[in-house]
């Protein structure tokens, strides 16, 4: 049961994509925000229930480190969206991707550890509340 919930937790950042397009307009703004919040608070529940319940696994080390990736993306892709291509959001976008993806293959295919750094988690949280932020 425990391992269930916190699967379903870090799956729902791996889904944001499809969660969040579903609720992307201009009408529903507000439910779109809130739930941004919401997908982004899920990366410390979903630590904080491992860590509590002792079950912190590999995979779910990777889970959450890719649903942090997707979820940030995901953001990203819907401030190009509103806001439009324009160069001083494709470049920072950009050098916050290749970091991101350097970053994961060097965890999974240079010895790197996936466990999670209070750095790491404050890059991420700083990330995705600027992201939800530039929406206002």
């Amino acid at each position: 049961m425990k391992k269930t919930t916190l699967t379903g937790i870090s799956f729902s950042r791996v889904a944001s994509p499809l969660i969040l397009t579903l609720l992307w307009t201009s009408d529903y703004l507000l439910v779109f925000l809130v739930s941004g919040i919401i997908l982004a608070l899920t990366d410390w529940l979903d630590g904080w229930l491992a860590r509590r319940w002792n079950c912190e696994t590999e995979v779910g080390r990777i889970l959450d480190i890719l649903g942090d990736k997707v979820l940030c993306f995901t953001f990203m892709g819907f401030v190009l969206a509103g806001w439009g291509m324009h160069w001083w959001l494709i470049v920072p976008f950009g050098v916050v991707i290749a970091y991101d993806i350097v970053v994961f293959s060097l965890r999974r295919f240079g010895g790197l550890s996936f466990n999670p750094s209070n750095v790491a988690k404050t890059k991420t949280l700083v990330l995705m509340m600027g992201l939800i932020l530039s929406f206002g």
